[in-house]
């Protein structure tokens, strides 16, 4: 099931939120939420969703309201992919706000399992309860983030009515934004800074590793060009590179990545914010290198559009489908997304 089936079915009621007693680990105390929400970025798969009920800060529900994949009005809750770099956004606007002016209540889910649950933010609660069916490694490094601003670095984790195993200890990683993920051929994922490595992958909630691979797409319609989607310095970047011609000299044009194939739209990936439009050189040919704040896709339908003008309700004046490893065949929808 796809992320954005996923929130429908949350938002649906079709997952329970409350974690059962008996999977409850207490990862201690996490008075701060902008630095539980960075500690989510940081440990929790890429496929989750982050749940947050009752924010109260008139800027971050502005926020919640442009970024979240679903969200269900009557009682204030959002859902954010944490596959799309929104959630590190969300961490640096909820720093900047009053404690009890964040949420009311957050979760993180992925798939029928919750992986996380906090409740009374608002109220000063600062307990945390954590999925036993998250893997060592990243309750290691949840911990690892959420310690790292905290006097009592070194507190131990608590489960609900059980001890740790023993001989558990906390692993010291890189600071998160250094960290970046490698060894493919290894047996667990090796933690390196300042480093590139030769391919990057991501860890998936059952502990399967995904190679981030490129993607690639030709433009066809009244403009012509090719797009290319490459995992970034980062897994939490996609570098994204484009050359069109046959544009008007100087013309500026809006582009975005959107779910589905061409003709087939359902929304643009991640929203409106991280695209930035591109300019035609004199020779009305363009190229540029964008980053975009969300990992690489890595499965899917996906295409690319060039609209007529940098206006986002512009029309398309190219379409491509994006396949992963080579080029694709020309492609312009008949229907073209709006």
């Amino acid at each position: 099931m796809q992320w954005l089936d996923r929130a429908r079915s949350i938002v649906n009621g079709m997952y329970g939120l409350s974690l059962p007693d008996p999977d409850r680990i207490d990862a201690g105390s996490v008075p701060d939420t902008a630095t539980l929400i960075r500690a989510i970025d940081a440990a929790m798969p890429r496929t989750a969703i982050l749940q947050l009920i009752g924010p109260r800060n008139p800027a971050l529900i502005a926020f919640l309201t442009t970024r979240s994949i679903a969200r269900r009005r009557s009682t204030g809750e959002y859902f954010l992919s944490l596959e799309d770099g929104s959630t590190t956004e969300l961490a640096r606007l909820a720093a900047r706000c009053a404690p009890d002016q964040v949420c009311a209540h957050l979760f993180v889910q992925d798939g029928e399992y919750t992986l996380l649950e906090a409740f009374g933010r608002d109220k000063g609660e600062d307990v945390v309860w954590v999925n036993r069916r998250l893997p060592r490694s990243r309750f290691r490094r949840f911990l690892q983030a959420t310690s790292a601003g905290l006097p009592d670095a070194g507190r131990s984790p608590r489960s609900s009515g059980h001890s740790m195993k023993e001989g558990h200890k906390m692993v010291r990683t890189a600071p998160r934004s250094l960290v970046l993920l490698v060894g493919l051929a290894l047996p667990t994922l090796t933690v390196l800074a300042c480093v590139q490595p030769p391919a990057l992958v991501i860890e998936t909630s059952t502990g399967e590793v995904v190679r981030l691979e490129t993607w690639t797409a030709t433009l066809s319609g009244a403009l012509h060009g090719t797009v290319t989607l490459s995992p970034g310095v980062t897994y939490r970047e996609t570098l994204a590179t484009i050359t069109v011609s046959g544009a008007t000299p100087r013309a500026v044009h809006a582009w975005y990545v959107h779910l589905g194939e061409c003709g087939h739209d359902r929304g643009i990936l991640a929203g409106l914010q991280p695209y930035t439009p591109i300019t035609a050189d004199e020779q009305g040919t363009i190229a540029a290198a964008i980053a975009l704040p969300f990992t690489v896709p890595t499965a899917g339908e996906y295409s690319v559009t060039v609209r007529q003008s940098e206006q986002v309700n512009s029309s398309p004046v190219a379409c491509g489908n994006l396949t992963k490893g080579h080029a694709a065949g020309p492609t312009i929808a008949d229907n073209p997304p709006r």
